[in-house]
Order: C-alpha cells, then sequence, then structure tokens
C-alpha cells in the first residue's frame, strides 16, 4: 500500500507484505529502487505509476514501431499445467512514443530508461532501463 501526497515535498509511506517474513514492512524513500521481498521487483519498476514527475527530467525522441499484447482474445490463453506464463498471447504492431527520461538524483538506481508508450491508450506498454554505468551515449554499460 502507498500513500502519495498532494505536498510532492513530502515523502510517500509505502508498506508491503513480505511473504518470507510474514509480516508487513515500511518501505524509506530510500528504498525505492531495493528489490522487493527476494525479486528483481523495485518499487519505482512499476512502469512510472509509482515514480514521482518532478523527481525526473523527460525528453520525447520520436515513435517506434514494437509488437506487444493487445486487443487479447482471453480464450485463446493457454497455461499449460506447470507453467507459471500464459501461451497464445495475440501480439500486434503499434507506433508506440519513445520518452526517455533521466534522473535529477545522482545517486538513483538507473541513469536512464526509455518509456515506449501505446498511442491509442496512453499506457507505458514496455520499459528499458540502464544502470548508472551506462553513459548517454548508449555505447557502454549494463542494460537492466
Amino acid at each position: 500500500m502507498q500513500y502519495t501526497y498532494k505536498d510532492r515535498t513530502k515523502d510517500d509511506d509505502t508498506w508491503v507484505w513480505i511473504t518470507s517474513l510474514r509480516k508487513i514492512r515500511h518501505i524509506s524513500t530510500a528504498q525505492r529502487t531495493n528489490t522487493e521481498g527476494g525479486s528483481d521487483i523495485a518499487t519505482d519498476d512499476d512502469y512510472g505509476r509509482n515514480i514521482h514527475v518532478q523527481d525526473f527530467t523527460y525528453n520525447y525522441t520520436g515513435r517506434k514501431e514494437i509488437l506487444v499484447a493487445r486487443h487479447q482474445d482471453l480464450s485463446a490463453l493457454k497455461r499449460p499445467e506447470g507453467d507459471c506464463l500464459y501461451s497464445g498471447m495475440q501480439k500486434e504492431k503499434i507506433n508506440a512514443y519513445v520518452v526517455e527520461g533521466k534522473g535529477k538524483d545522482p545517486n538513483y538506481a538507473y541513469s536512464k530508461f526509455t518509456w515506449y508508450v501505446d498511442p491509442e491508450l496512453w499506457h507505458i506498454v514496455t520499459a528499458e532501463k540502464f544502470d548508472r554505468e551506462v553513459s548517454y551515449d548508449g555505447i557502454s554499460g549494463h542494460q537492466s
């Protein structure tokens, strides 16, 4: 559960249920890029829904055609026993808006991220995130 205050100078209050510990843990703002519950997911990894807009600079870089799951016929999805993911996903090509962002805090976990925004739904359909070792020319470093 997360409280985001109208006063943007006030940090969010976030609580997370940790299954392995069987307890609820309060997450400080400094921990927003730490992984949760032994997973690879961090609070700020939720396609931009949990970030503070004013903490980043953004740049519209154009459009790019990508494949995304959209207009899915749910009856076409199949999940073989033992698999955690469904097969039979319908994909279609969209001409997504491409938005790059950079954190204003030099210690933020990601040096840069790229969002691909569905032009019909205005939803971030996929994202790329780069760690602090990536140069801004996109040539060196690691991609997460």
